[in-house]
Formats: structure tokens, C-alpha cells, sequence
């Protein structure tokens, strides 16, 4: 199956996010079209990622339009802890701890879950996708 990731990035106490490292989703809708990322490695240079709204859906049936910012890199997706309690997400340990983010930081993880991810003209993207819940991206 394919994998996505999606980032959290809050900007505020209101919003919620849900981010694949690979595909980056947002709640916050005030959330610019485009997203950027420096890389401390390399001086000067900046990745640009595109976005998109998706739908999630809890297992109970809470679901929410979010901005996902579209990474092909990702490995996993990653969920805020603010989206989580939004969609009353129950979670368990999961054995991962740590992730690594972008520029090689490296940030806890709140547990893990499963949500649907669809397009908003109800397509399924995935179904029962394995989210990691992080306090913010």
C-alpha cells in the first residue's frame, strides 16, 4: 500500500493539524497554499511542498476537512495532538517514541491511531491508515 504522512503544524491554539511527513495535512485553514522547509544541511536551500484538503475520519465517526501538504519523502503520517482530541482519538503506545523530523529533529510522539483519509469528493484514500500522534509538528 502506499504510505502517508501527514505533519501538524500549529500556528495557533485554535487549529488543528494533521501531517504526513510525506503528505502534510492541516486543519487550520488559514494555513498559506504552499508550505516551506529549510534544510540546515544544505545553507540557503528551501523545499517548497504543495497542499491539498483532505477528509479524516475517526473510527467514531468524527471527521474533519484538514490541509494536507503534499511530501513525497514521508515515511509515516503524523497527526497533532490538538486534531486528535478533535476527532476523539483513541490511541495506544505503539513502541515508537521518537521521530525524526524535518532537519533532523527529533520529536516525541503522544501514541498512535487509525483514521480513513478521503479526497473531498469522496474517494478513499486510505482506509484504517496508521497515524502517529505527535504534540505538534
Amino acid at each position: 500500500g502506499r504510505s502517508t504522512t501527514v505533519t501538524p503544524s500549529l500556528s495557533n491554539s485554535e487549529s488543528s493539524d494533521v501531517s504526513q511527513i510525506s503528505h502534510t495535512v492541516s486543519a487550520e485553514t488559514k494555513n498559506p497554499v504552499v508550505g516551506l522547509s529549510q534544510n540546515k544541511e544544505r545553507k540557503g536551500s528551501t523545499m517548497l511542498l504543495g497542499t491539498t484538503l483532505v477528509q479524516i475520519e475517526a473510527p467514531n465517526g468524527n471527521s474533519f476537512v484538514v490541509r494536507g501538504v503534499i511530501d513525497s519523502g514521508s515515511m509515516i503520517t503524523c497527526l497533532s495532538e490538538n486534531a486528535a482530541r478533535l476527532l476523539s482519538l483513541n490511541r495506544w503506545s505503539g513502541g515508537l517514541k521518537d521521530v525524526d523530523g524535518l532537519s533532523s529533529s527529533r520529536i516525541k510522539t503522544k501514541g498512535v491511531s487509525r483514521v480513513n483519509i478521503s479526497a473531498l469528493n469522496g474517494t478513499k484514500v486510505a482506509t484504517n491508515h496508521h497515524v502517529v500522534i505527535l504534540d505538534r509538528i
